[in-house]
């Protein structure tokens, strides 16, 4: 048996897969490793969103090698999926899993003796393809646990090379998802975040066809379930039901991450949005109207190919204009295989980084004016199992997102606490218990 260490990049889901293929390790026998020193089994969870996540997975694969020559290295995940033979070239990789073997590590680890040239598994993820059921994560300290309910995506967007890395959108059964959350209320997780690459597809795929809301109204009714957090929406993913959801049941947590991309109108057209600005005004609006200390972050992209001055004017003003509390601001970065890659008018670089700047410089100031207005507010926080290093202070996250230290008892750990703001301290809330 071997001593693994895995190393995440990229996504919620991700890190929901990487628990996963850790618990099927430690049920074959394997043990995890607390650092790089005392492994001899490297597995590196890869992202390709941008050229950026390829270079990172290629340089965190070289830094295991570096650390232990003689370890087995496997890189696994989305980059794998796409370009296997990138890190299938790199000296000393052993092993090369796409998406749907990585799920099936632990019975690729039964030789582990490092090889002339790596094993490639990486399957064609082909229309038709079933939902992989995975282990749910063995239970550890954490009080918050991610359960993945959707894989794969149906869209096209002009930037994405998702469709390629994960496949076909495709939805864990009903029953399944409420036997699997169930098993985490036992063992004590009273928030579940529920993942996916699509979220807002779940269901269409099923026989018979269902939707998010339908499965969110399930589990609200599982006892020991507290709180249900929806990872990340689309715009054109908000039907009535779910937006009555989230507005009227308790357990739906007041926070939402909607990747809206651009604020323009004729950019979100080249990138195949299929949603407009002024649909995402009209969204938002009805969200904060009727939950106004809601938290609302974003992604955005700058640079898409075609981008002018006056296109990024119009989405700096639109974002700015916004009832958002934080922006995740991305460069546009060229990936081979999609629409945008053969686009005209690509953006140079240092343009990229001055108006990346501007947007990430406007998140902040919307970050500091709404923890401002939520001062003296009470929120319902559910605390973390250990205290934060530096205050000593119990720690936990609220409903809507925000990161809370505050003084109490040990017997709060893991618990619900009600916690009124009275200040800030190193991008964390400040509070006393009610």
């Amino acid at each position: 048996m071997a001593t693994v260490q895995i190393t995440t990049l990229g996504c919620k889901l991700n890190q929901f897969e990487s628990a996963a293929m850790a618990t099927s390790l430690e049920q074959a026998g394997h043990t995890l490793a607390d650092s790089a020193e005392t492994a001899d089994v490297y597995v590196i969870n890869t992202c390709t969103v941008t050229e950026r996540s390829d270079a990172k997975s290629r340089n965190i694969v070289r830094r295991a090698l570096r650390a232990n020559p003689s370890g087995f290295v496997a890189a696994v995940g989305c980059y794998a999926q796409t370009k296997p033979q990138d890190l299938a070239e790199i000296a000393g990789v052993d092993l090369v899993l796409g998406n749907q073997e990585k799920l099936r590590l632990a019975a690729y680890l039964t030789h582990l003796e490092k090889r002339r040239a790596p094993r490639v598994e990486v399957g064609a993820l082909r229309p038709g393809l079933e939902f992989q059921k995975v282990t749910v994560p063995a239970p550890g300290e954490r009080t918050r646990a991610y359960l993945k309910i959707q894989d794969g995506c149906s869209e096209a967007c002009a930037f994405c090379v998702t469709v390629k890395a994960r496949g076909p959108s495709r939805s864990l059964p009903g029953p399944e998802v409420l036997r699997q959350a169930a098993m985490l209320a036992r063992q004590g997780y009273q928030e579940i975040i529920l993942t996916g690459v699509n979220l807002g597809e779940y269901g269409r795929d099923l026989d018979p066809p269902t939707h998010l809301a339908a499965i969110v109204q399930r589990l609200a009714t599982l006892d020991g379930i507290e709180r249900i957090r929806l990872s990340s929406l689309a715009p054109s993913e908000f039907t009535p039901e779910i937006l009555d959801l989230i507005v009227s049941c308790e357990k739906v947590c007041k926070h939402l991450h909607i990747p809206i991309q651009s604020g323009d109108d004729a950019v979100l057209r080249s990138m195949r949005r299929s949603y407009t600005t002024a649909e995402v005004r009209e969204l938002l609006a009805t969200l904060t109207s009727a939950l106004p200390t809601m938290s609302i972050g974003s992604d955005v992209i700058v640079g898409f190919p075609g981008e002018s001055e006056q296109h990024f004017e119009n989405s700096y003003r639109f974002f700015a204009e916004l009832p958002l509390n934080y922006l995740h601001v991305f460069p546009y970065s060229k990936r081979e295989g999609t629409e945008a890659f053969i686009l005209p008018g690509q953006v140079s670089e240092a343009v990229k980084k001055q108006r990346s700047q501007r947007l990430q410089a406007l998140g902040k100031t919307k970050s500091a004016a709404f923890a401002r207005r939520l001062m003296g507010g009470r929120l319902r926080v559910l605390t973390e199992h250990q205290r934060d290093a530096e205050s000593g202070l119990l720690r936990g996250v609220s409903e809507n997102y925000i990161k809370v230290l505050f003084p109490g008892p040990d017997a709060l750990f893991r618990q619900l606490a009600h916690v009124q703001l009275v200040g800030w301290r190193n991008g964390h809330a400040v509070g006393m218990l009610v």
